[in-house]
């Protein structure tokens, strides 16, 4: 039996699946100064974090005014580098001497490197703006 019917009873079974691919894709809004306070409690979850983020030669890192001199750095994968919300953020940063605040999105881990202790390993960006 093909149709409608068939349609529905297709796109019904399919709800279950797109239902858990969007809630695995939910990150946790948290402050930066939060999460370098307890890293242990945010290690290897996504996580959203708001802050300064500045690109360099050695490192690329996002920190938080009011937690200063402490910072998480970040790791854009091959996998995400393409992506146009990770391009449009490195082309605005570009524009504006690698500085900027934004909102990055990804997982959080903790690793033994006395360089970078914190990194997010991110996986979106947004709300892109100058730092101010």
């Amino acid at each position: 039996m093909k149709g409608p019917i068939t349609h529905a009873l297709v796109l019904a079974s399919l709800l279950p699946l797109v239902c858990c691919a969007a809630q695995a894709q939910r990150y946790e809004f948290v402050s930066l100064c939060k999460v370098l306070d307890a890293p242990q409690a945010y290690t290897n979850k996504k996580n959203a974090l708001r802050g300064s983020v500045y690109i360099g030669m050695e490192s690329t890192n996002i920190s938080d005014r009011d937690c200063p001199g402490r910072s998480i750095a970040l790791k854009v994968g091959d996998d995400v580098y393409e992506h146009a919300d990770i391009r449009d953020f490195h082309r605005k940063i570009s524009g504006w001497k690698m500085q900027g605040y934004a909102t990055v999105a990804g997982t959080f881990t903790v690793n033994n490197s006395p360089l970078t202790p914190y990194v997010l390993d991110v996986q979106k960006v947004s709300d892109v703006t100058k730092t101010r």
